[in-house]
């Protein structure tokens, strides 16, 4: 697995969140590869990352990508399933490009 540090050179393909909450290394690596994730974008510049994906940032994230983006998220929980994104009420495109 390799980590990045520039998103605009790297096509989106499957999206998935996770929240390493306070997680080993080591723990965290096999929870990633245990779903065949291969690229590692750390987003941590934003709030501290939770564990569950509706608690934190990694919502406000997912939902510019469905709703603007129009890719499919996925969040990995701390048990290893993969769940869909569902998106906050009220998100909506504003005219100008921003969510509402």
């Amino acid at each position: 697995m390799k980590a990045v540090l520039d998103t605009q050179q790297t096509p989106i393909g499957r999206l998935i969140t996770v929240g390493h909450s306070t997680l080993e290394l080591a723990t965290l690596c096999q929870l990633l590869t245990g779903v065949g994730v291969e690229l590692l974008v750390d987003v941590r510049r934003f709030p501290a990352s939770e564990s569950v994906w509706w608690r934190c940032h990694r919502r406000l994230i997912a939902d510019v990508v469905v709703v603007k983006h129009g890719r499919p998220v996925s969040h990995l929980m701390p048990n290893g399933a993969v769940v869909p994104h569902q998106l906050a009420a009220g998100a909506w495109l504003r005219s100008d490009g921003l969510l509402g």
